[in-house]
């Protein structure tokens, strides 16, 4: 009911609808689109709603064209088109015209939005699960079920919500694109690109890491890095991994003077002189990189 409604006075020349948008500054994006809604009832096959933008030219472009295949449409249509880089200028417009014959040749045309607009994809590391996110999106989506897809302006900040619980494992982070944000169930997600987010379960582990013997400090390199966007460190230093991640250390053979001897895990002595380490994390674990003293030229190890 709110809806623009555009259509034609007669089958006269000048006679059809066109409306215009006053200036929008796009001169400082390096991307943008145009999105809006459509719906057309009374309007034979083969008439058009024809979408134009002025251009840096300055002219009128075409940017989008919706032809009529003679049915009316029960809903509106969502159409999203990206805006060429001749129209991402300091006063940039829109106009929406038609090309009919009658007054009951209408176009309906509602939520039109000049911006850049990002996809972005929610799911979970396990089971299915309900994640909420408020506002709704640009289609006027809200939450669903994993895996959704949803359409955001840029800039936009989505409130997510997720259980606290899935598939008996309990929530541990929020990741962007792979990336842990440290965040609780409820996290304020602000749109800047074109993302999946998700939200992981399952047990979370420390790996407690340090050296024995080596006389001064030593650096072990971790990867991958840990939930927290933590790897390489400088002993005495810990990691958080969810059960399950393969980490790999490695130390060098030889530090302040002394030689490597062998990983201990949990009290337990890998195989001596390998100074890289592969372990499936289970537990939470205590993790030492033994060195010892290299021997004299009287053959007695030194201290």
């Amino acid at each position: 009911a709110n809806s623009l409604n555009l259509n034609a006075a007669s089958a006269d020349l000048y006679e059809n609808d066109d409306v215009r948008t006053g200036y929008i500054d796009l001169s400082g994006a390096s991307s943008a689109s145009v999105s809006y809604f459509v719906q057309h009832i009374g309007v034979e096959a083969g008439e058009e709603l024809i979408v134009d933008y002025l251009s840096s030219a300055p002219s009128w472009t075409e940017l989008d064209r919706v032809t009529s295949d003679g049915v009316d449409e029960t809903s509106f249509v969502f159409r999203e088109i990206p805006i060429p880089a001749n129209g991402l200028i300091e006063e940039f417009r829109l106009r929406f015209r038609t090309e009919v014959n009658a007054t009951n040749d209408n176009w309906y045309i509602d939520n039109v939005a000049v911006g850049t607009f990002r996809d972005i994809t929610f799911q979970t590391s396990g089971s299915p699960i309900v994640i909420s996110a408020t506002p709704n999106d640009n289609l006027g989506d809200s939450g669903g079920t994993t895996p959704y897809m949803r359409t955001y302006n840029d800039g936009t900040t989505v409130n997510l919500s997720a259980p606290s619980t899935s598939g008996g494992l309990d929530f541990v982070d929020w990741f962007v694109d792979g990336v842990a944000q440290g965040a609780s169930e409820n996290f304020n997600y602000v749109v800047g690109d074109h993302a999946t987010v998700e939200a992981v379960y399952g047990n979370l582990y420390t790996l407690d890491i340090r050296a024995r013997a080596a006389n001064g400090t030593v650096t072990v390199n971790v990867t991958p890095n840990d939930l927290n966007g933590f790897g390489n460190g400088i002993v005495p230093f810990s990691r958080d991994f969810l059960e399950g991640t393969m980490v790999t250390l490695s130390v060098p053979d030889r530090a302040n003077g002394r030689l490597f001897d062998s990983w201990i895990v949990d009290g337990v002595a890998q195989p001596a002189g390998q100074t890289g380490l592969t372990i499936s994390v289970s537990s939470n674990s205590l993790i030492q990189a033994q060195y010892r003293g290299h021997k004299n030229r009287s053959g007695t190890q030194a201290p």
